[in-house]
């Protein structure tokens, strides 16, 4: 199993990818996809890191 999300790929064992566990992640991960999460908290960890290297200089 491969879940790919722009240039972050995780990949995980057959045998995991097979259980509910697995599942339950892969339907979360879309979920949180399809509403925007991740790139919310994408976007507001690279702000986080911009205004922190911002600051340092």
């Amino acid at each position: 199993m491969v879940i790919s999300y722009g240039s972050h790929v995780m990949r995980v064992r057959p045998e995991f990818a097979a259980s509910a566990t697995s599942k339950t992640i892969s339907a979360t991960l879309l979920a949180m996809k399809n509403d925007g999460s991740i790139a919310r908290i994408l976007d507001d960890i690279l702000k986080d890191l911009k205004a922190g290297l911002s600051a340092a200089k």
